[in-house]
């Protein structure tokens, strides 16, 4: 009975594997060995060490199996507990699916290969890295997988097998209500869909996009940190030496006045490289605003990187600035505006002996080409001649020796001798005028009114009350004056006496 057992015990497990104290050791995702394989008789698998003619294949019934094994997905498999149940090409035990594998991890596959579902792959582009394996490639993965279907019936409930590929995966739609626009729905896929591609193939799509069919025979977009050329990225690296796509080129603009530069091999940062300019662009200005350029402009900002010279030219006296009227024009009393350097200013002469603001050839009193006759004023602006009816000058203070006292000689001392002059007091009148005896009240001009000597200052009685401005206001011949600012006085000019204020004589004293 005991041999029994053991016999029923390895036929069904291959043997009871046991450590050196004879404790079974269950198979698990740690990387341990439950003995010398090498030396192991041929298990219940019935993989005998280094056959290759009894190696599991591709199968459709269990039969075609060797040692025992299940046929499972269109693969021979060969259930376990231990490591001990399995042998050479599958020498470990799967701990979920307790199948026995080429591997349970990466480090039991060659160098580059990867342990996927109990395989050791290698990393592929398309299809034809996988053919030759009975698996397909997953592009996204970048490694051949185990196909895993022949047919519907080996996926899950609602997938579908793609049979090219052995791959399992939801269809596209499961009637025609799913794909709206794109038609109806025909053996999973609507009929306006873009056909299924070939899982690895990779076009560009653009000067730097790259489509690439995964897995599920669907494109993918990819973007290529330079450029796409037959459908390669034609440089891996990004211009800062990485792989990462970056948001700009080193050198672009950024920011106010920066430009973008390399921080790294993967990441750009924003450097500023100037101050922004007195316009408040970046570019270099050809001058500052505000300064002069040609003759008479400035500079002006037209935008943010651009300055223009505005010149209204030279003024009317060559000069730049702005002119209050033009040579020429009337300014103040008798004056004209004329330049003076680059500016306008008023020459004014004031007034003539008259009042007027024209010259005069010569001035009241002066001698006329006629024996007894004198100059007299016709009005503000010219003078005639008439004869000479003055009286001997009589003042208080008689004929002073004006050469003797003062140095000079009085043009006006009319009826005194050449080197005296007459201190006026208002005795020197012409005939049939009134003098210091007459009361005056009757012989001035209407708005006027008769004033007799004044004390201290000897001015002759005469009209007071006349415009300054308007001789016309005053009796024919005499000018009216505004003396010291107090009254304006109509006076003969042959009897004023010299230097008083607003007169146009020096005075000798």
């Amino acid at each position: 009975m005991a041999l029994a057992i053991v016999a029923l015990c390895f036929a069904l497990l291959g043997g009871c594997g046991s450590d050196s104290r004879g404790e079974a050791i269950p198979a698990s995702s740690s990387d341990v060995e439950t003995g010398p394989v090498a030396d192991a008789a041929p298990s219940s698998a019935g993989q005998a060490s280094g056959s290759e003619s009894d190696e599991p294949g591709p199968c459709t019934v269990d039969e075609e199996c060797p040692g025992g094994g299940v046929c499972e997905r269109g693969s021979c498999s060969y259930p376990c507990l231990y490591d001990a149940d399995c042998d050479i090409p599958l020498p470990v035990c799967d701990a979920i699916s307790r199948r026995c594998a080429e591997c349970r991890m990466d480090e039991h596959c060659e160098e580059g290969e990867l342990c996927i579902g109990g395989r050791c792959l290698p990393p592929c582009r398309d299809q034809a890295g996988c053919e030759d394996l009975d698996a397909y490639c997953d592009v996204v993965g970048g490694f051949c997988r185990p196909r895993e279907c022949e047919g519907d019936a080996d996926c899950e409930v609602g997938e579908r097998c793609d049979t090219e590929f052995g791959r399992c995966g939801l269809p596209d739609c499961r009637q025609s209500v799913d794909c709206g626009d794109e038609g109806p729905c025909v053996d999973g896929r609507c009929a306006g869909a873009e056909p299924p591609c070939t899982p690895g193939a990779r076009e560009c799509s653009g000067s730097r996009s790259l489509r690439v069919c995964t897995s599920d025979r669907r494109w993918t977009e990819q973007r290529c940190p330079s450029a796409c050329a037959d459908g390669e990225c034609t440089e891996d690296l990004n211009p800062c030496g990485g792989a990462t796509l970056l948001p700009a080129d080193p050198g672009d603009p950024c920011g106010a006045c920066g430009l973008w530069r390399c921080a790294g091999s993967d990441r750009l940062t924003c450097e500023e490289v100037e101050e922004a300019n007195a316009c408040g662009g970046c570019g270099l200005l050809p001058a500052d605003p505000g300064t002069s350029c040609g003759p008479c402009g400035t500079w002006r900002c037209t935008d943010e990187d651009t300055v223009v010279c505005e010149d209204l030219g030279e003024n009317a006296c060559g000069g730049c600035g702005s002119l209050e009227g033009s040579p020429g024009d009337r300014c103040e009393t008798c004056g004209v505006l004329e330049c003076r350097g680059d500016t306008l200013a008023c020459n004014d002469p004031g007034r003539n002996a008259c009042g007027g603001c024209t010259s005069l050839s010569t001035f009241p009193g002066a001698p006329c080409e006629a024996p007894g006759e004198i100059h007299v004023c016709s009005g503000q602006n010219a003078l005639t001649c008439r004869a000479d009816t003055t009286e001997s000058c009589s003042s208080a203070f008689g004929c002073i020796q004006w050469a003797q006292r003062f140095g000079i000689t009085n043009p006006l001392a009319i009826g005194c001798d050449d080197e005296v002059g007459c201190y006026m007091k208002g005795t020197c009148s012409r005939s049939g005028e009134p003098t210091a005896s007459d009361p005056f009240g009757s012989t001035c001009p209407s708005g006027t009114f008769c004033a007799g000597d004044i004390p201290f200052v000897d001015i002759q009685a005469g009209c007071v009350g006349c415009d300054p401005d308007d001789n016309s206001t005053c009796r024919d011949g005499e000018v009216c004056r505004s003396l010291f600012g107090l009254l304006d006085l109509c006076q003969d000019p042959l009897s004023l006496p010299p230097g008083l204020p607003g007169l146009p004589f020096p005075l000798p004293f």
